[in-house]
């Protein structure tokens, strides 16, 4: 039972009394220790808990489980308790753990709401209502003992105001802190929403709220290094919170230094993050500087007021980053824009003007078409619009933040240099300057003696803090990390490691300026630029006393781990010492553990419950079937191990749904089999498929998006293995004409919308076909197809039984034939100077970032090296396929080579080829025998180095089989009452081969 604890994280009451330094919690386990606690003093007391999602609460009631048999627990939504109020009694004595607080008896009218009423209106009113009561008078329980809460509601964040959210979580949580009752509850504060939307305007007091209450890392008292990396949902709060708690501890020797991979992404959001906490900060860049919210927008506003000269503009706000319904651009850009859309200097003519949305969070730009006919009205507008911009650089200029004073400053003085230098004779003109004189005098802002003056105020004041020796007064510094190698840091907090490919700009952009267009790679890759800068990086890290990477939960885990061993000298293995989920209901990943003291990979529980379709809302006939197999052999013994392995007699109930067809194996079975165990038994095996969620703006599904470009190369290849391609142009044409109707037909199919992130996408898509196309040609070497012309022999070519062309390997150590199936995408022939060749091609299409290492085989090691992780067990079999086919045979190669052609949605379709050497050979078969070896003993995952599997699957969390399970799924069984909130859908058309 004691392992099971440690796995599921769940800890007994003795476990709470102290959180020791450098312990991370997570707040299931804080909710079910206080529960455990609750129990504890009243065991037969009801005791609600109020979670964000029902399988929130079922992943509670397991943690609760885990240690003792929990009775009388109740998970319920907001939603579901805000009917309960409707339809109960308010005097019924009920423990509700909301806000940390009793709710009963607290709003003597909530039972009126009426149903149409939101849970956000309704929960609101019982916040406000709690925060008018004195904490001694909240109602206790028949035991004597008042309630707690983890808040984890989503949307009340982002429809709360800020000051409304600081009464009911701070000022709660501080006055809890100081009553006896409740003075361990403040840490169990942890809400995921507010995290999330820290940025909002009056937020900042809120985070630092609930962070001053959740140990979320340990900082070290001394001067010892700690490297942490933290997976949060809104990493910049995080990072807020540990740099607040850092400010608070007293002055040290160095400064904070807040290091940005990319400042493009971060630098706004942290300027702005940073000002609305109040913490003083100094910016080491221009950029930091201009792409605050509000001074972003001040620059779009001097783009498109009419009549400025914009030109003039131009060379002193150039760094300067704008908004378009939405998107960021250039100013180069933009001037493009503004030119094509009608806004020249002759602006009277054109009959347009700008209208910026007001306030100080302007954050958008939207261009509309003035129908005003009379152009005294478009003076009218163009003045106010002139004086709206005056006045919010006013605003700036005279702000509590200094950056914010100065940067008002630049931008009143380079007003000021256009109205100097425009022509009063242009229509319009002399109203700007008539209005800008005014707004000057009332603010006592003085007018620069000369253009050239302004300009190289303008200039200066950008760059200020980029020399070194120029001391910042703040102790937090903003700025790139070659700015903060010689700098004295008692901490350095990276943002932004684990992003990935950054949308940029396609090279075919009308908007982009013809002087930059050549420039454009098309792929910005944050990775990339932290590899260029590695120097700099590992001096900065190095000269820290303290580091933090702080990343976001839906940024690349690859990217982290990369950066980790990299870059962080503490962290071992390539795999970050510690990884927090910050809010909501989520848990800590763990591997497993690394004594030795099991044999294998752990099965996950929680696919097992997709799998068994008790998460899902309506499963399909054939899952129920498959549902019912999987828990008879659960029932059966068959599953009741802790480590994964399945005893003797679940060993025919691996090998016969292992790929699909008894004793025929899946090349794709076998190497999900190694790279993804848990994959592996929740797709192959049970038959269901994961939830795939999107992981980009498109709105596409990796699957289905891979999916489109495999189809386009499918068609092409089959086209031109038909004979009907006689030339390179012909070739062309065909691939584009399949590309039009394959994306016209998922545009059909699927609801991937019409935004900017899906036509950069199809020009990726477009790409990919023009590097396909590109490959093919070389292989001609310019001259027209011909028979026996190099290139293309074969497309999607099955092998096995079903195609007739029956495959075996032998493996070496156990002898044992394997029968093996499959599809090999593309087969090539080519000519060498040593005579010709022939090529296995795998496209990966659907999940590129697992073979990133065959983008560059240098920096992964040798060729045999690039085997550890199971990658190449399907291009290997695909090699023994077309060996053992006679046809292909026939041509009698002199050497192959095993090619992937990796399609990356935020990148190109990037190619690797390595030859087929020996010790390629010799790492393929050691793969084989630990798969041979690894269905003989019963595993679903294979015996790899150190007794765990090759791979890990971060999107995979460790759960346990184990007959301590059985109590909280029976409890869960009884509360699938509230499923329908759930979204997991199931794939309906069978098991894929």
């Amino acid at each position: 039972m004691g392992d099971v604890a440690r796995e599921t994280g769940a800890r007994s009451v003795e476990d709470d009394r102290e959180i020791a330094p450098g312990s991370v919690r997570t707040d299931v386990e804080l909710v079910a220790a206080r529960v455990h606690q609750l129990r504890a003093v009243d065991p037969l007391g009801r005791i609600t808990v109020i979670v964000d999602s029902p399988a929130a609460g079922r992943h509670l009631l397991r943690v609760l489980a885990a240690n003792a048999p929990i009775f009388n627990v109740e998970p319920i939504t907001l939603g579901t308790l805000v009917e309960r109020f409707s339809s109960v009694s308010v005097a019924q004595d009920q423990e509700i753990l909301l806000a940390a607080a009793h709710t009963c008896g607290a709003i003597e009218d909530f039972g009126d709401v009426r149903r149409e009423v939101s849970t956000v209106a309704a929960v609101a009113r019982v916040f406000r209502e709690l925060s008018r009561i004195p904490v001694d008078e909240w109602p206790a329980t028949q035991s004597g003992v008042s309630s707690i809460v983890l808040t984890a509601c989503r949307e009340m964040a982002g429809s709360l105001s800020g000051a409304l959210a600081h009464d009911w979580i701070g000022d709660a949580s501080v006055r809890l802190q100081g009553d006896s009752a409740h003075a361990s509850l403040g840490s169990i504060v942890a809400h995921e929403a507010t995290l999330r939307h820290g940025t909002r305007a009056g937020f900042g007091p809120v985070i630092a709220a609930l962070n001053s209450r959740t140990e979320v890392v340990a900082l070290a008292e001394s001067t010892q290094r700690i490297h942490t990396v933290i997976e949060a949902a809104h990493p910049l709060a995080e990072a807020l919170a540990v740099i607040q708690r850092v400010l608070a501890a007293g002055p040290g020797s160095g400064g904070i230094g807040i290091a940005l991979s990319d400042p493009s992404i971060y630098a706004r959001e942290v300027a702005h993050l940073l000002d609305a906490a109040g913490i003083p900060w100094h910016g080491l860049t221009g950029r930091t500087l201009l792409e605050t919210r509000t001074a972003r927008t001040a620059l779009a506003m001097i783009a498109v007021t009419p009549d400025l000269r914009r030109d003039q503009i131009s060379a002193v706000v150039e760094p300067g980053l704008i908004t378009v319904n939405g998107f960021r651009l250039r100013f180069a850009a933009f001037e493009n824009l503004t030119r094509r859309t009608g806004f020249d200097d002759g602006g009277v003519a054109t009959r347009r003007s700008a209208a910026v949305a007001g306030g100080d969070d302007w954050t958008r730009l939207n261009l509309i078409e003035d129908g005003a006919a009379d152009e005294e009205q478009w003076r009218v507008e163009q003045r106010d619009a002139t004086a709206e911009l005056v006045g919010t650089c006013a605003r700036l200029a005279t702000a509590a933040s200094g950056n914010y004073r100065q940067l008002g400053a630049q931008l009143l003085a380079a007003l000021a240099l256009v109205a100097r230098d425009s022509d009063p004779a242009e229509a319009g003109a002399r109203t700007v300057i008539d209005t800008l004189a005014r707004q000057w005098r009332d603010h006592g802002m003085p007018l620069p003696s000369s253009a050239r003056g302004a300009a190289e105020l303008l200039s200066r004041s950008l760059n200020v803090g980029v020399n070194a020796n120029s001391a910042p007064r703040s102790r937090v510094v903003v700025g790139t990390v070659a700015q903060m190698r010689s700098l004295d840091l008692d901490h350095l907090f990276v943002l932004g490691a684990g992003e990935g490919s950054c949308p940029t700009v396609p090279a075919e952009d009308p908007l982009l300026p013809d002087a930059e267009r050549q420039q454009v790679t098309g792929l910005s890759t944050v990775s990339d630029r932290i590899a260029e800068q590695g120097e700099d990086w590992r001096t900065a890290l190095r000269a820290a006393r303290a580091v933090t990477v702080s990343y976001a939960r839906d940024s690349l885990r690859s990217n982290v781990e990369q950066f980790a061993s990299r870059y962080l000298d503490r962290v071992p293995a390539a795999k970050p010492d510690r990884v927090v989920r910050v809010g909501g209901i989520a848990q800590v990943i763990r591997e497993a553990a690394s004594d030795g003291s099991h044999d294998g990979w752990l099965v996950n529980e929680h696919h097992f419950r997709l799998a068994s379709g008790l998460a899902g809302k309506r499963p399909g006939t054939d899952h129920v079937e498959r549902s019912r197999d999987c828990r008879n052999a659960r029932d059966a013994g068959l599953l009741s191990e802790w480590n994964g392995y399945v005893p003797e007699a679940g060993r025919r109930y691996v090998r016969d749904h292992s790929g699909g067809v008894a004793d025929e194996y899946s090349a794709s079975a076998l190497e999900n089999y190694l790279t993804c165990p848990h994959a592996y038994l929740v797709e192959k095996v049970v038959g269901a498929t994961r939830l795939d969620r999107p992981e980009n703006a498109d709105e596409v599904k990796a699957k289905d998006r891979g999916s489109l470009v495999h189809k386009i190369f499918e068609l092409v290849t089959a086209e031109w293995t038909s004979g009907r391609i006689r030339d390179v142009d012909e070739l062309r044409r065909c691939a584009y004409e399949f590309e039009s109707a394959s994306i016209a037909s998922f545009e059909a199919s699927f609801a991937v919308g019409d935004g900017f992130a899906w036509e950069v996408l199809k020009e990726r898509i477009h790409h990919a076909v023009d590097e396909w196309c590109l490959d093919v040609s070389a292989m001609l070497g310019g001259s027209d197809v011909a028979d026996g012309s190099p290139g293309p022999i074969s497309g999607e070519r099955a092998f096995g039984r079903a195609a007739g062309r029956p495959v075996s390997y032998t493996v070496r150590e156990s002898g044992r034939a394997l029968n093996l199936r499959g599809s090999i995408d593309r087969v090539d022939v080519y000519d060498t100077p040593d005579g010709r060749a022939a090529r296995v091609v795998d496209y990966k299409t659907a999940n590129p970032d697992t073979y990133k290492d065959f983008r560059d085989p240098a920096r992964a090691g040798s060729f045999a090296d690039l085997t550890a992780g199971g990658k190449l067990v399907q291009p290997g079999i695909y090699l023994a396929a077309v060996r053992a086919d006679a046809d292909i045979a026939a041509l009698c190669p002199r050497s192959w080579t095993i090619g992937y052609h990796v399609f990356d949605a935020r990148g190109d379709l990037r190619k690797a080829e390595m030859t087929v050497t020996a010790d390629a050979e010799e790492a393929f078969d050691q793969l084989m025998n630990e798969i041979d070896a690894g269905f003989a003993a019963g595993f679903y995952a294979p015996i790899g180095i150190g007794g765990r599997s090759h791979a890990y699957c971060a999107a995979c969390h460790v759960g346990v089989f184990d007959a301590a399970q059985a109590h909280a799924d029976a409890l869960a069984e009884a509360w699938l009452e509230l499923r329908s909130d759930e979204t997991t859908d199931f794939n309906r058309s069978g098991v894929e081969s």
